[in-house]
């Protein structure tokens, strides 16, 4: 399933009256809008396609960085932690 149907799959299960809320919500705020590529939407589509109406959430899953605190440059340094296998 690609993720315009998931999103419209998704779009179809929120009441009516709550997508013209944000629908007059979103107008006012077109200038906050970020752009995503497609690598952060294919995550995010994936934990909103695991919510459902009435749905428990100790059964969504998340991706493991989320889960990390971590900085950046812990992530860099233990990637450049193994040169042998990088310079193979």
């Amino acid at each position: 399933m690609s993720s315009t149907e998931e999103v419209k799959k998704v779009e179809a299960e929120i009441p009516a009256t709550q997508n013209k809320e944000e629908s007059n919500s979103s107008e006012e705020e077109t200038e906050n809008k970020v752009v995503l590529s497609d690598e952060p939407k294919s995550i995010i589509m994936g934990i909103i396609a695991q919510l459902r109406k009435g749905a428990d959430l100790h059964r969504v899953t998340l991706p493991t960085f989320v889960l990390e605190p971590r900085s950046m440059t812990e992530r860099i340094t233990d990637f450049l932690r193994h040169p042998d296998i990088l310079l193979r």
